[in-house]
């Protein structure tokens, strides 16, 4: 399954580019985001609002009528508890087991209902701490994305369900520009810790493949900063259709 927050990918980098590096800029905003919203089209907008604690890890986050509590019992165990906003009622818990960089390694989908695990997921990191495999299990079936890097980018992902192979994602950055969302390609919640380390450079173009070769998305994408670094929005435009999801990011 595919997150908003995965639509934040990574990229593939030309060879001749491998010597640039991001150029300095006056400003710097700050890194941690405590406002997404995203729009698909004219569709109306969908927010997301992160809180974090004292040690600058996420605490809370809110997504329409969904509102995640993260309780980091110990340095190497994470407890989500899943309300609905509308009655505070609990609806299920995620248990985690966090590695000693603090990305998490495991989870369990756990119903409040019967207590019952009804999802879970397992991820394993490469030695620069970057998410190189992610695999999902159910009773309805399997989820795999495997994760491919050249020179600490990462080059292209690739998606299977129940075993078969389906897609194959491409990705290009810009490397004179330092990417200042700080998420990582795949994630569950907006942070930049919980699934490894985060991209390097600005992501611009993105292009998907299904299992005949056949381009089936390809997004090319710009960035706009206001006047105090304080907000920045991300536009993806369609290069197949007249689709347009733009992300609008607000920062501490």
């Amino acid at each position: 399954m595919k997150n908003l927050w995965i639509v934040l990918l990574i990229a593939a980098m030309f060879g001749c580019k491998k010597e640039k590096v991001p150029a300095p800029e006056e400003k710097t905003p700050p890194s941690l985001i405590t406002e997404m919203e995203y729009r698909y089209n004219n569709e109306n907008p969908e927010v997301t609002k992160i809180s974090y604690d004292a040690q600058g890890r996420i605490s809370i986050c809110i997504k329409g009528e969904k509102k995640d509590v993260f309780n980091y019992k110990t340095p190497v165990t994470l407890q989500v508890s899943r309300y609905r906003t509308s009655d505070n009622k609990p609806e299920h818990i995620v248990d985690c087991i966090l590695n000693a960089a603090g990305a998490i390694t495991k989870e369990q989908y756990r119903s409040v209902a019967d207590n019952t695990i009804f999802y879970t997921y397992q991820y394993s990191y490469n030695a620069e701490g970057y998410l190189a495999l992610v695999e999902g299990f159910s009773n309805s079936g399997t989820y795999k994305v495997e994760f491919q890097y050249s020179d600490g980018q990462l080059t292209q992902t690739k998606s299977y369900t129940d075993n078969v192979y389906r897609y194959t994602d491409h990705f290009k950055y810009d490397l004179s520009v330092s990417d200042k969302i700080k998420l990582p390609f795949w994630s569950h919640w907006p942070s930049s810790t919980l699934f490894g380390k985060p991209q390097q450079y600005a992501l611009v173009e993105v292009k998907e493949f299904d299992a005949a070769n056949k381009p089936v998305l390809h997004w090319t994408l710009s960035y706009q900063y206001d006047a105090a670094t304080k907000i920045l929005t991300n536009t993806w435009q369609s290069q197949l259709n007249n689709n347009v999801q733009q992300y609008r990011y607000k920062f501490y």
